[in-house]
């Protein structure tokens, strides 16, 4: 019986020497794993890292702030001021007040806002090919031939109407050029031919078969340019109205050191 307690004592000290034993072992891997993380080569390799996505910021933050001095530099040095007067003056109608600060930003930013600038680009996007007529829907005007027509033509209606050209044309004499040609006497000049002026090769060919602006000519570019000189640059898409083209035309050869003779009304 003494013999069987001391045995039981003695597995009792096994087993608890076992427990301290898984303890220490245990704790010596749980030191051993928390000495390994602060290893000077692991504190080394946390700065390095740390380092890296600085550059990497730094990089990213100067790459922005160079591309906005950059185009602060291209504003300032290709600046383009806005003309202050009108490009013709129409007599009898009231130009209306232009506020140049707004003028003077960057198209289509000038527009009042987001909405309008979408509108507008949506508009050119989707340009229709037919454009409104001053004949009332459903009626159709009688074809008339040009001289009846030009001797019918208001000089006035005929400048109000070539107000859609003045975006990408001038009128006046010694005009610039603009996206299309100076249109100072245009009537009777040489088609494809106007100075300091490149023309598409479309154009170039029509110049070669037509040879001149006579009214005739005019009036049936007029109707629709691109199904009259295919390839053309000119967006226009046209004036239905046989009136008009004759009141355009007739303005139009005003605005000439040698106007060509038109046919006139009667008395």
């Amino acid at each position: 019986m003494k013999q069987r307690c001391n045995v039981l004592r003695h597995h009792s000290i096994a087993i608890s020497g076992q427990s301290v034993t898984i303890c220490y072992v245990s704790l010596s891997r749980s030191t051993a794993s928390t000495s390994r993380k602060n290893t000077p080569g692991n504190r080394h390799w946390a700065s390095m890292s740390l380092l890296s996505c600085t550059k990497i910021t730094a990089a990213i933050v100067g790459s922005v702030a160079l591309v906005a001095v950059f185009r602060w530099i291209a504003a300032d040095v290709f600046y383009a001021a806005s003309s202050v007067e009108p490009a013709y003056k129409v007599p009898g109608v009231a130009e209306s007040a232009i506020d140049l600060a707004t003028a003077q930003r960057r198209w289509p930013q000038a527009l009042e806002s987001e909405e309008a600038r979408a509108r507008l680009l949506s508009y050119m996007r989707n340009m229709p090919k037919e454009v409104a007529s001053n004949v009332a829907p459903g009626a159709t005007a009688p074809p008339l031939d040009l001289p009846t027509r030009l001797a019918r033509a208001d000089v006035a209606k005929g400048e109000r109407s070539v107000s859609k050209c003045a975006i990408c044309h001038t009128i006046e004499k010694d005009g610039p050029v603009r996206i299309g040609p100076n249109l100072w006497g245009v009537v009777g000049r040489p088609v494809a031919k106007a100075a300091g002026f490149s023309y598409s090769d479309g154009m170039k060919e029509k110049g070669e078969k037509t040879g001149t602006w006579v009214p005739n000519e005019l009036d049936i570019f007029l109707t629709k340019p691109e199904n009259v000189v295919p390839g053309t640059r000119m967006t226009f898409p046209g004036l239905p109205d046989q009136q008009e083209r004759a009141d355009v035309i007739t303005y139009l050869n005003t605005q000439s050191d040698n106007p060509l003779p038109l046919p006139k009304a009667p008395g």
